[in-house]
């Protein structure tokens, strides 16, 4: 369960590599032509070409950074490292770009900037797994769209809240949402893992929990997770 619940977060992320590429080679293509359309014409101007140079090499760090990020996310010898709890929930909606960008969905991240030492990449997953839920609800059942992220740092622990406008969970359910193989979802659409495997992960690897209750607007999952004190 969780290897299936992993290859589908590396799909979803191995899609977006995907997305995020088009621009940049398209990028690098037409600067490219321009220039061989010049020097065709014999219109080669050397400031024109030194910026081309500069934005073939600007494009091409970009995509070497999408690879590092992928390789990085996949990596199986998976470690405890210092981040930015702030900035790894950016990237997770880095990640689901490419299904942002087909909605109206906007997503206010006031999450407070907080160096953290865990698994990264565990806590990525999970965040990509909550918000991918979000916009399936607010997608099916919202008439607002927007995802809501803050967080409330406590002496001993950090929760981190992701709340969606997609109208809840119904009150039968929401007791049920962590449950093996439960899901409200067609069978075609979700395995009904991705949920308990977030529980799995945030109980047995990071020490924490992850729960569920309804706003006034949708569903909030709290993500909590504890603040360890490493002695010198």
């Amino acid at each position: 369960l969780f290897r299936q619940s992993r290859m589908t977060t590396l799909g979803e992320m191995f899609e977006n590599v995907i997305h995020q590429w088009k621009q940049p080679l398209s990028v690098i293509n037409m600067s490219c032509s321009v220039q061989k359309i010049n020097y065709d014409f014999g219109e080669l101007n050397i400031d024109e070409v030194m910026q081309t140079i500069d934005t073939v090499i600007s494009e091409t760090e970009y995509l070497s950074q999408t690879i590092d990020d992928f390789r990085d996310f996949a990596r199986e010898d998976v470690e405890k490292e210092s981040f930015d709890i702030q900035e790894i929930f950016n990237h997770a909606v880095e990640i689901l770009s490419f299904r942002l960008n087909k909605t109206s969905i906007n997503i206010s991240n006031d999450i407070d900037s907080f160096k953290y030492r865990s698994y990264k990449n565990f806590i990525i997953q999970i965040f990509i797994n909550i918000l991918n839920n979000a916009i399936d609800a607010i997608e099916k059942n919202g008439d607002k769209y927007l995802i809501k992220a803050d967080s409330i740092i406590k002496e001993n622990e950090i929760i981190i809240k992701i709340c969606d406008s997609g109208g809840g969970i119904k009150l039968d359910n929401i007791e049920r949402v962590f449950d093996k193989y439960f899901s409200t979802k067609e069978e075609k659409e979700d395995s009904g893992v991705g949920l308990y495997m977030c529980r799995q992960i945030a109980q047995k690897k990071l020490d924490g929990d992850i729960g569920v209750y309804n706003d006034i607007d949708g569903a909030c999952f709290e993500l909590s997770l504890p603040i360890f004190i490493e002695e010198d």
